[in-house]
């Protein structure tokens, strides 16, 4: 059975290798005409590559998959009970891979499948109370599901397992003010740089108006999924966090579709690194929906018209033509300097991007922090601000004069302060402290 289906895969394989994306971009996989796909990409695996294929409402799943960086392709059985679209695939090993599905006969399903033997278990109805998105696994069988309404009620949750989905527990998160939302998109949605620290996409939704009030968010947890923090929303209306991605415990980049944002210290501030024209797309068809955080200075990220690339952590940019026929959710770069993309299957690009870049202003700085009467801020010509408490509320804003905000007369605590002008936003925690 298996050596008819790897066969199979091999011809799928050389079909996508005839075609071309563009002269630098090669296609891997595409998969078959009328199905929907979720797709697996890992820097801890960087050979791999997977797609969960389903024809619903009438098909089962199966999984499709690399273990040679997209040269030769198989594909499992069918999963025998399931016939549910793919929400999300994890691999955390070579043999073993974790699918979510949702679909109009319910949206609470799990299952695994074993690659070498073909053969599918732990498949669950009642597996999650939402729509489970994403999956992301730390271990052989713990992993993390983040789920959101599928109805639209402005509420999720994150879920773990430690067997592999036969059963599973909901981590603390605070969503009663809907720190997930419910825009959670096909994209790196949770990860874990280590098994302890971790960062989830999400949004604080207003509880009064929750389909209109919703801010793209970023949740943080350090033990293990025990309990999530909100550290970092954008204060964009309607806005959501597209893309996540972290190099270790401190070192990340995000994405809220039509800007980009990096921190070097866990979360605790963030700096603007848009790329020039990428906020001028003006179309959620094109807001970046992938990152990937390459090395300290090193970085990625990408949308269906062009893949960006910095060498200088965003202050000039590079950028290739990608036109992709699908929205792009996955990106991983090699040790080989292989770019991989998803594209409806996977396109691959060998080679670093190369040429003149685009140059960003300097970085915003400000200090002193913790502060007690003025916050200096340097870089941030015509810029204005925004203090604004650890819940959103907004307590002192205006333009900054003199290149100081004072704040003085702000009661002691932590705050969000956010700096824009009109080509960046930047937003850091302040400490205001007597």
């Amino acid at each position: 059975m298996m050596n008819q289906s790897r066969l199979l895969g091999l011809l799928f394989a050389l079909v996508a290798a005839a075609n071309t994306a563009s002269a630098q971009w090669q296609v891997l996989f595409t998969p078959p005409a009328g199905t929907n796909s979720n797709h697996y990409l890992d820097r801890r695996n960087p050979q791999m590559l997977a797609v969960g294929v389903s024809t619903f409402p009438n098909g089962y799943a199966t999984v499709h998959y690399s273990l040679d960086g997209g040269q030769t392709w198989s594909v499992t059985p069918p999963c025998p009970q399931l016939s549910e679209d793919v929400q999300g695939i994890f691999c955390p090993t070579d043999t073993t891979c974790f699918l979510s599905f949702a679909g109009n006969n319910t949206y609470i399903a799990s299952a695994k499948v074993n690659l070498q033997t073909g053969v599918w278990s732990n498949i669950t109805n009642g597996s999650f109370h939402w729509r489970p998105k994403s999956i992301y696994c730390t271990g052989n069988d713990t992993c993390y599901a983040l789920c959101n309404d599928p109805w639209g009620g402005g509420t999720g949750a994150i879920y773990k397992t430690t067997n592999g989905f036969v059963s599973r527990s909901m981590p603390a998160v605070n969503d009663s003010v809907g720190q997930l939302g419910t825009l959670a998109v096909n994209s790196q949605a949770v990860v874990f740089p280590s098994n302890s620290v971790g960062y989830a996409k999400g949004q604080l939704v207003s509880p009064s108006y929750p389909h209109i009030d919703r801010k793209g968010g970023v949740l943080k947890t350090t033990d293990a999924g025990l309990s999530w923090q909100l550290i970092w929303y954008d204060t964009t209306t309607n806005s959501n966090v597209t893309s996540i991605d972290f190099l270790d415990d401190l070192r990340g980049i995000i994405t809220t579709g039509p800007k980009a944002f990096l921190t070097d210290d866990g979360g605790v501030t963030w700096s603007d690194i848009t790329p020039p024209g990428l906020i001028s797309i003006n179309s959620f068809s094109y807001y970046a929906r992938s990152v990937f955080r390459y090395s300290t200075d090193t970085l990625f990220l990408s949308n269906r018209r062009y893949l960006y690339q910095s060498n200088d952590k965003g202050l000039t940019w590079l950028r290739d033509t990608i036109n992709a026929s699908n929205s792009s959710y996955r990106l991983l770069v090699t040790s080989d300097n292989s770019i991989y993309l998803e594209n409806a299957g996977f396109i691959k690009r060998t080679g670093l991007l190369t040429g003149v870049s685009e140059r960003l202003a300097a970085p915003v700085t400000t200090y002193p922090n913790p502060v007690t009467d003025y916050v200096q801020v340097e870089n941030c010509e015509s810029c204005t601000y925004q203090i604004l408490t650890l819940t959103g509320a907004v307590v002192q804003s205006g333009p900054v004069s003199g290149n100081q905000i004072p704040v003085s007369s702000l009661p002691n605590a932590v705050y969000h302060l956010q700096l824009s002008d009109l080509q960046k936003t930047q937003t850091m925690k302040l400490v205001k402290m007597e």
